[in-house]
């Protein structure tokens, strides 16, 4: 009796220790799918915003009749005098400035009150030493939305060995280096989850950094067709 007593409580030993692991692995699974579930959510909460954002723009350029115009640091032989964007140190400041500019009309303003009131946050800054009050887009992730504005369209007469020609007939500015704007349209980029861009420009300049980041479109690379 003794012997098949100390059988069963070995046997229901074992058992427990198998159905414990089968929960771990259960539990490990379902924390998995959540964290796929909710990066894809905020992926999507990233990509509602661009998208908001770049209709803001867009509305601003029907009431205006034109694109916003980007102040590149050189010009060869045209006077781009007047910019309605003017350069920053980095892309970040620029989509700063265009949403100070945009929301100065009461459309366009109406529109980006879509935008989740968390996902933005007022910041000051100067240049040209006039101070500015803006609108930041913050990602999911806690940091600030950049945006790639396309170069001016490219003149054939001046610019060939100034700048490289991109596919939508406008110059390369430095800050398309990685990441071209197609159809000179701004690109919206977020650094993603591990809060890094990849491009030395505005942090550590890595491939694999740039991997995670969400764009508001397909940009054009080296390796795009």
């Amino acid at each position: 009796m003794t012997t098949i007593a100390r059988t069963r409580r070995a046997f229901t030993l074992i058992e427990l220790i198998v159905a414990v692991g089968i929960i771990l692995v259960l539990l490990g699974l379902v924390l998995a799918v959540g964290n796929v579930v909710i990066g894809q959510s905020e992926v999507r909460q990233t990509q509602n915003m661009m998208e908001i954002i770049e209709s803001s723009a867009n509305e601003f350029k029907l009431i205006m009749g034109r694109d916003a115009t980007y102040g590149e640091d050189d010009e060869p032989c045209n006077d781009y005098e007047q910019y309605d964007l003017p350069q920053g140190i980095k892309p970040t400041p620029t989509l700063q400035f265009s949403l100070f500019l945009i929301s100065n009309n009461e459309l366009v303003r109406e529109m980006l009150t879509k935008i989740d009131p968390d996902s933005l946050r007022t910041v000051e800054y100067e240049i040209a030493g006039n101070e500015f009050q803006a609108l930041d887009a913050i990602d999911p992730w806690g940091t600030s939305l950049a945006v790639i504005m396309p170069g001016r369209k490219y003149d054939l007469d001046c610019d060939p060995g100034s700048y490289e020609r991109d596919e939508d007939g406008t110059i390369r500015t430095q800050w398309e280096e990685l990441w071209a704007c197609r159809d000179a349209r701004p690109l919206f980029v977020s650094a993603g989850p591990d809060l890094k861009f990849g491009f030395g420009a505005m942090d550590d300049s890595s491939p694999e950094y740039a991997q995670d980041n969400v764009f508001s479109y397909e940009p054009y690379t080296e390796h795009s067709q």
